[in-house]
């Protein structure tokens, strides 16, 4: 995350590192959070996240060889490699460089998500060379070459300890949710959705079942 933030910004601008003393109710000092590096680690999980959903689309099947899928989408996967290396051989832009990988990463869940009317080898080889060419960029910065599911999974165990959350809790109460669903107790499903909220949990499917993230907003 301290990495990620130092390339966040020009090395030639001025840095404001955001820092706040923590107190307790008497107003003793009881520690420091650093919410620069937090949100930090909040836009590393999203590129992550990403990465993540483009390796359980992916799988083994990267769609060979052939053509992107047409249009802007398709420029934009295919330009990633060579605009990120003219913004570096550019002063450093790393900001500009920070910019492509967001779009990059938003395009890729865009087509993770939808793929109506496009050819789907195309689809597929978009997403692959967006996974690939992100890691890419990534690598460049010092960022990104961890296993997306073991960052994520370490990055929640780290906010369960912090906010006290029980997973056992959350594991039962997800348990409950999947057998209401069976059942077509919808209500009960959405009624545990929010206790699950409640506690600082959010619900998310992916091709491997219904995971669960910590609630990490600003």
């Amino acid at each position: 995350a301290l990495r990620f933030f130092c390339v966040s910004h020009h090395f030639q601008s001025p840095i404001e590192f955001e820092v706040e003393e923590i107190r307790d109710q008497a107003g003793t000092p009881t520690g420091v959070r650093f919410r620069s590096l937090e949100e930090a680690d909040r836009q590393l999980a999203y590129f992550y996240t990403a990465l993540s959903r483009i390796d359980g689309f992916i799988g083994t099947d990267d769609g060979g060889e052939g053509a992107l899928v047409p249009g802007n989408d398709g420029k934009l996967a295919e330009t990633l490699l060579a605009d990120a290396r003219a913004a570096l051989a550019d002063n450093f832009n790393t900001p500009v460089v920070k910019a492509l990988l967001h779009a990059a990463a938003a395009l890729a869940n865009r087509l993770v998500e939808i793929g109506k009317g496009l050819d789907k080898q195309a689809r597929r080889r978009t997403i692959a060379r967006l996974g690939k060419d992100l890691r890419t960029v990534g690598n460049a910065l010092g960022i990104l070459g961890a296993n997306p599911r073991t960052y994520l999974t370490e990055r929640r165990a780290r906010l369960v300890k912090q906010r006290t959350i029980d997973v056992s809790k959350v594991t039962t109460l997800m348990a409950e949710r999947v057998a209401a669903r069976q059942d077509k107790n919808f209500t009960r499903a959405d009624e545990i959705r929010a206790e699950l909220t409640a506690l600082g949990v959010a619900l998310e499917d992916t091709p491997q079942g219904t995971d669960w993230k910590v609630l990490d907003e600003a």
